[in-house]
């Protein structure tokens, strides 16, 4: 029974096909080099970004932290009663 998909063509061996290759050989090799470097610039993106978003928020917490005490009990932390405090 015949296939309408191998109509008009016809079978090629495995040792053809990597003839065929053999030549363009340096440009699959670099394509490969180029994907392991952008992988590579991916991770450490990644973490980069991770850490320069992580980083400000204790520091923010810090400096905020009498504001928010102020709005919370209405005094300063130095004059709390310990109420407000955590």
């Amino acid at each position: 029974m015949s296939n309408a998909s191998n109509v008009g063509t016809s079978q090629h061996s495995l040792g053809e096909a990597i003839e065929r290759l053999r030549g363009k050989w340096a440009a699959i090799t670099a394509f490969g080099v180029l994907l392991v470097i952008l992988g590579f610039a991916a991770l450490f993106f990644s973490l980069v970004a991770t850490i320069a978003t992580v980083t400000p928020w204790p520091v923010l917490v810090l400096l905020l932290r009498p504001y928010a005490l102020r709005s919370c009990c209405g005094v300063y932390p130095q004059r709390a009663q310990g109420t407000c405090l955590p």
